[in-house]
């Protein structure tokens, strides 16, 4: 008894067995022929990138540029793989009804995935910011390298890259410093009481004028900012060009100029040390 169930066995197995290679056998020409119109897809969608890389030479705007070439890559392949589909003979709707019966769960599973995918694109689209942009985003300032559909690559101003979640970018308060051409920008200057504060204020504004990179329109401005126990302090506000290293440069000429114009005057400025305490005054004041 016990051999006839074991060749019962056996024999059930073997037809198993064969009944699979039968089904393999049938479904292998039609699983090659699915690959060979992916890998076809693949090859036409490379080129497709390529064509996209070439024409977006033409377009002015990185980011159009960037989105035609995202949307026209992933355009082929997503045709490639229904085309690959049909040729297998699953049923393109069944396979979205039988995604959307599972797309709850598929969805808090890759959420944050999809969350920076859609933001990805919708940064692409809106124009918020470009290439070469210089923005804050939270605790990273840096220019714009690369904007992706996972991530933005912001090159922070001490050489370091930062890739922010598109999501992040897209939820966070964005600060664009290079949104316009011109940026404003003040330098102060503590003079003592027993100067001519008039004089000063005169001397600061020609000079500032006067430097190179500052613009003209809009004009440069002064006031008498604030008043210490030992000091006066003049406030003078200028425009010039929005990107960080011009605009450093040019506030570092500003008060070199300042100094010099000052001194060719004959307006002294204060001791370090007193001004070191009257600034240290000031700031206490600011935060009580």
């Amino acid at each position: 008894m016990d051999d006839l169930s074991s060749a019962s066995i056996v024999e059930n197995i073997q037809v198993a067995i064969v009944h699979l290679f039968e089904r393999l056998g049938a479904g292998l020409p039609l699983l090659l022929a699915a690959i060979a119109v992916l890998v076809a897809f693949g090859l036409v969608a490379v080129v497709v990138r390529r064509v996209a890389r070439y024409g977006s030479r033409f377009i002015k705007n990185p980011m159009k540029a960037s989105l035609i070439r995202l949307v026209s890559y992933y355009t082929v392949w997503l045709i490639g793989i229904f085309v690959a589909l049909d040729v297998m003979g699953v049923d393109a709707r069944s396979l979205v009804t039988g995604l959307g019966l599972g797309g709850v769960a598929l969805g808090f599973a890759l959420k944050d995935v999809l969350s920076n995918l859609v933001s990805g694109l919708f940064i692409l689209i809106a124009q918020t910011f470009e290439i070469g942009d210089q923005i804050v985003v939270g605790e990273t300032e840096g220019t714009v390298e690369r904007i992706q559909i996972r991530a933005t690559h912001i090159r922070t101003y001490d050489g370091r890259l930062v890739l922010v979640p598109n999501g992040e970018v897209f939820m966070s308060r964005v600060t664009n410093n290079t949104a316009s051409d011109l940026r404003r920008t003040s330098v102060f200057v503590y003079l003592e009481y027993n100067q001519d504060v008039e004089l000063a204020m005169s001397v600061i504004l020609k000079t500032v004028l006067d430097v190179p990179g500052v613009a003209k329109n809009p004009a440069a401005s002064i006031r008498l900012r604030d008043l210490t126990t030992e000091h006066f302090y003049i406030e003078t506000r200028f425009w010039t060009d929005s990107r960080r290293t011009r605009l450093r440069l040019v506030a570092s000429d500003v008060r070199v100029a300042i100094i010099n114009a000052l001194e060719g005057a004959g307006i002294a400025l204060p001791n370090p040390n007193q001004l070191d305490v009257s600034m240290q005054k000031s700031s206490d004041q600011v935060a009580e």
